[in-house]
């Protein structure tokens, strides 16, 4: 079955598009929030979101116009709504700015990552993995022989998004972050699209110079990049 208006081909907002049943078809509209690879989460106007499961592609803020086929993710510990076999009918604008939650109780967050929203909230830094991820509130769980793992807070890729991270913050630091969440990948949320506080002029600098790798030996001037995470 597919769900649309075929008189017109008007596509139907993220927010009536989870008010139908698995298995349907719909042409559904809505903006880039956040992504994985090639696949991407789109929402609308009040903030509703829901998770495209192919690689349809995209930047942040576009418009975009997607067909595909409603499902439920529920492996893992997820119980998200998702569009699979999807295809990208057409981008209809570009830098639209996003709805960015009310909720900033990380708890909140925590229950209902699974409608994919985004967020702004302030977290606790609590690791800093062998696998490149920051950790955040997660709770220490006894698996026995296996160890204790930190499990059931949120995470992201450091080198994705702030490869510099550890330079500035360590464990037990709080940090205010804006994300959209995504699913719940080794017990923890992962945490897509993500924005921190501006680095200063300095931290940039310190940043920009511990990315450069000189042999202690090395007597040449060196040219600093003109423009790095966002500072000239």
């Amino acid at each position: 079955v597919t769900l649309m208006d075929l008189d017109d081909n008007v596509a139907l907002s993220v927010t009536d598009a989870l008010m139908i049943a698995d298995g349907n078809t719909v042409l559904v509209t809505g903006i880039i929030t956040g992504g994985y690879y090639g696949e991407r989460v789109i929402q609308d106007s009040t903030g509703a979101a829901l998770w495209v499961d192919s690689n349809i592609y995209g930047e942040i803020g576009d418009e975009i116009v997607v067909l595909g086929t409603l499902a439920t993710y529920d492996s893992y510990g997820n119980n998200a709504r998702q569009l699979d076999s999807a295809t990208k009918i057409s981008t209809e604008s570009t830098g639209n700015a996003l709805v960015v939650e009310a909720e900033t109780d990380v708890a909140n967050i925590f229950a209902e990552f699974h409608l994919n929203k985004r967020y702004t909230a302030t977290f606790t830094i609590t690791n800093m993995d062998d696998y490149g991820n920051v950790l955040f509130n997660t709770t220490d769980v006894d698996y026995g022989d296996d160890g204790i793992k930190q499990e059931q807070g949120f995470k992201f890729s450091k080198s994705i998004f702030a490869p510099w991270f550890d330079e500035f913050y360590v464990v037990g630091d709080t940090v205010e972050i804006t994300f959209t969440s995504l699913t719940y990948s080794y017990n923890n949320v992962q945490m897509v699209n993500v924005i921190l506080p501006a680095l200063t002029d300095t931290q940039a600098m310190t940043a920009v110079q511990a990315g450069l790798e000189v042999d202690a030996q090395t007597t040449v001037d060196l040219e600093l990049p003109t423009e790095m995470y966002g500072v000239a």
